[in-house]
């Protein structure tokens, strides 16, 4: 499978070497190999591209200010248990 032809793939970049690694790492039942595997693979991404960027969400959340012990955790779930209305 060629991973670097995903179709999230934007810039136009292909590397077989890559793509073999990558292939070979997802199958690659002993984790200290497939890291290994991956650091090889990362390498050649590095070498080739310098950068790999990396969407990154962000949460917004708004409580009014009668609103008391409400928090967000940094997956964006509210905890309610202990919120307060005055």
């Amino acid at each position: 499978m060629a991973q670097s032809k995903s179709p999230f793939d934007r810039p136009p970049w292909s590397n077989a070497a890559f793509d073999k690694l990558i292939d070979q790492a997802s199958i690659e039942p002993d984790d200290a190999k497939r890291f290994a595997i991956y650091r090889q693979a990362e390498k050649i991404l590095m070498d080739d591209w310098a950068t790999a960027p990396l969407p990154a969400t962000t949460n917004i959340a708004l409580r009014k200010p009668n609103v008391k012990n409400v928090t967000v955790t940094p997956f964006g779930y509210s905890v309610f248990q202990d919120a307060l209305i005055q």
